[in-house]
């Protein structure tokens, strides 16, 4: 589904209403994937799909300037393996900062205020989750679309970045809830 698909699904009016309210209020929050685009909405952005296609698979993100401060971003390499799995794209809001970009889509992470990040990229991602999602037909065969390989070699890949996803990972909740939550759960 896409944000701006609301006529079709109502219930997404009211999520970009809550998201906007919450970011406003200084709630510290993180959208991934669809939640990055409803955070980039709820924040004034446009939303619609991505011209240069669907980004689905394994790929490249590329850190900007300002992420080497970013509370989250800094963490990460000059250049990361991730999963995308998205096929549009959001316009910057308004006083948000660039963070990271792909060679398909533009704004690929952003940073509004210091509590707000919108992530459209997977760093949840773990094998477990790739086999669960490729597990869904309409999701396996949104990727078989773009090439009938494509589930197989996302499945198999999965092992190979999961440890450094999972460093990723600990960075969000660090940059969220205080440094090592992780290690205190």
């Amino acid at each position: 589904m896409g944000v701006y698909e609301a006529q079709r699904y109502p219930f997404l009016r009211e999520e970009i209403g809550a998201i906007g309210e919450a970011v406003r209020s200084g709630i510290p929050t993180v959208g991934v994937c669809l939640g990055s685009q409803l955070l980039a909405a709820a924040l004034g952005a446009a939303v619609k799909p991505n011209p240069a296609g669907k980004e689905v698979g394994w790929g490249s993100v590329r850190k900007t300037p300002a992420a080497l401060t970013d509370p989250i971003l800094r963490s990460f390499r000059a250049e990361e393996t991730v999963l995308h799995w998205h096929g549009d794209a959001f316009d910057l809001p308004e006083g948000a900062v660039p963070l990271a970009y792909s060679p398909m889509t533009l704004h690929q992470a952003f940073r509004w205020g210091s509590r707000a990040w919108g992530l459209l990229f997977h760093v949840e991602a773990d094998p477990a989750l790739v086999r669960r999602w490729l597990g869904e037909p309409a999701m396996r065969a949104e990727a078989a679309a773009l090439d009938p390989s494509s589930p197989e070699r996302i499945e198999a890949e999965a092992p190979r970045y999961e440890r450094r996803l999972a460093h990723l990972q600990e960075a969000v909740l660090d940059a969220l809830l205080g440094p090592s939550v992780l290690r205190r759960l």
